[in-house]
């Protein structure tokens, strides 16, 4: 049923492609205020979380970002919305017999994460709740979704169905992704690999083998009905440890890690392409051409969900900024193949 409803509220949203702030891009400016003047410097959110989901070589990958690109006036910060000066609460204070509360932020929360988000121009995260605070991000910033991996159901070779396939979706929005649909927002796809989940490492997923004697001689119990009489020992492996451990396994339970080659293939294809940059598209001279977009996207495997650029050099309105949807097709998940819409 979530499935159902998550693809008839894609379809609805994608079947409403001219509202009205997509008109005109810089009237959505005027609503949503001002971007903060780094000073030429681009600000780069790194999402993380406390439980659940979390980035864990989120330090590394800052890192690597600030001693690559500091020289070129890009700054990668992490963004934890969950760790907050604000989210320490108060504490009490008795100065000559008067007590006093402080707050260990002098900012309201609400205005602290409205402050943390509009301080930035790019804010990079796992598929998730955190990701919904872009709209927050001053007008024409960039969302990127890291998409989670899930074994489709060719990957073992017992064709087990694994739960979660919607948030790897390349031809069209994901849920999350309805949020930034037609919308002044870059939202750029990234789609995880095997490699960025830290289970069952070298485990073997061609051998087939029979489990059924590997259970120290005990009666068949009712989980067993989880297991498939002959599986691969990397699909043995992914849900003996789910069973142990609160279906662990499961990408909205487990943690990640990420390849820098994400930030790199970000950094030199979206945001420092040539002399400007395709987040600021009240400046058109910085607005990339969608064809060039599109191969530099495609090149670095992003999915192109929502962006603004502008027609090709030969093109009649070659000045004119547009929004384009460049979406994979849904049979050439996994290529690099993208369609226009």
């Amino acid at each position: 049923n979530n499935n159902n409803n998550n693809n008839n509220n894609n379809n609805n949203h994608n079947n409403n492609h001219t509202r009205n702030h997509t008109n005109s891009p810089t009237n959505t400016t005027a609503r949503r205020g001002n971007r903060i003047n780094h000073g030429g410097w681009k600000i780069i959110g790194l999402t993380q979380r406390i439980k659940r989901r979390r980035w864990l070589n989120l330090n590394d990958t800052i890192s690597h970002c600030n001693a690559k690109f500091n020289a070129r006036r890009i700054l990668c910060v992490e963004v934890n919305v969950e760790n907050l000066p604000s989210s320490a609460g108060t504490y009490n204070h008795n100065h000559n017999n008067n007590n006093e509360t402080f707050s260990s932020s002098s900012l309201q929360p609400s205005y602290e994460q409205l402050l943390l988000h509009q301080s930035l121009d790019v804010l990079i995260g796992i598929h998730g709740a955190q990701l919904t605070q872009a709209i927050l991000l001053p007008p024409h910033s960039t969302v990127v979704e890291l998409l989670p991996w899930a074994p489709q159901n060719d990957y073992f070779g017992t064709g087990r169905l694994v739960w979660g396939d919607w948030v790897q979706t390349t031809d069209r929005p994901t849920p999350l992704g309805i949020i930034y649909h037609n919308t002044d927002l870059v939202h750029l796809g990234y789609a995880l690999g095997r490699d960025s989940v830290p289970l069952c490492v070298n485990v073997s997923n061609t051998e087939m083998h029979n489990f059924s004697n590997d259970r120290d001689g005990k009666e068949e119990e009712e989980d067993d009905d989880d297991h498939n009489e002959v599986e691969t020992e990397l699909e043995y492996c992914f849900y003996e440890i789910g069973k142990a451990d609160h279906d662990i396994f499961r990408w909205d339970n487990r943690d990640f890690v990420v390849e820098v080659e994400m930030i790199d293939g970000f950094t030199d294809a979206v945001l420092i392409p040539g002399n400007g940059t395709s987040t600021t598209i009240t400046d058109h001279d910085d607005v990339q051409l969608c064809d060039e977009l599109r191969r530099r996207g495609e090149g670095k495997n992003y999915v192109l969900y929502n962006v603004w650029c502008k027609g090709d050099v030969d093109d009649v309105d070659a000045s004119d900024v547009s929004l384009k949807h460049y979406y994979q097709e849904e049979e050439n998940q996994g290529e690099s193949v993208l369609s226009p819409s």
